[in-house]
């Protein structure tokens, strides 16, 4: 079965040919089951695709006014974020961490280390796009920063000033080649983050 993971403010597709059912959570924290029968692929119609063929537009402020949204969750929230806070989610060896969106905005980069792991979260030039890498390579730890003043993303390693890429390649310099090992993150709200890693960790900037 296919496994979908939806993110706030995001779509997704998928083509079923058969059957497929999968539990969700309703609106107001019920459980229940979907289930989806048919015999040709699905139409690839993303939500603003079919928001316009019926006339109908998300709300310019929809994530302002979603923040006001009350929660329903079952563990208790740590009280140190809103809700509704915009966090990345990473784990890491077991170990879980959220890095609230808006920190990482006003750094651009952040370099941490998770479960024993060396780590940075980086966004990218749209201010949108966020990626996460391990930054050692052959057992060296790398300390990152952004280039200033370049037209286009570049990141510098501090050891050999090599630059980098958003797709954490090395491009000039000594490293020129090496691939950082990329980490998987989550985009979500803190209620739900929190609610499926209850032991998580805070990023405090």
């Amino acid at each position: 079965m296919e496994s979908l993971t939806f993110s706030p403010g995001r779509f997704a597709a998928v083509s079923i040919w058969g059957s497929l059912e999968a539990p969700i959570r309703t609106a107001n924290n019920t459980k229940a089951t979907i289930k989806i029968t048919r015999n040709q692929p699905i139409p690839q119609l993303n939500f603003n695709e079919q928001t316009a063929q019926a006339g109908k537009y998300v709300p310019a402020n929809w994530e302002e006014r979603m923040v006001k949204v009350p929660v329903a969750t079952s563990v208790t929230i740590d009280k140190s974020l809103e809700p509704r806070t915009l966090v990345i989610g990473l784990s890491v060896n077991g170990v879980s961490k959220a890095y609230p969106l808006d920190a990482l905005v006003k750094q651009s980069l952040i370099l941490d280390d998770l479960g024993g792991v060396p780590i940075f979260i980086v966004l990218g030039d749209d201010k949108r796009s966020v990626r996460a890498f391990e930054r050692s390579l052959d057992g060296r730890k790398l300390e990152f920063l952004l280039k200033p003043n370049t037209s286009t993303f570049v990141m510098v390693d501090a050891e050999t000033g090599s630059e980098w890429d958003f797709t954490g390649k090395a491009t000039e310099g000594q490293l020129a080649g090496q691939q950082l090992k990329q980490v998987s993150i989550l985009n979500d709200y803190w209620f739900d983050w929190m609610n499926h890693h209850p032991q998580t960790e805070v990023f405090k900037g």
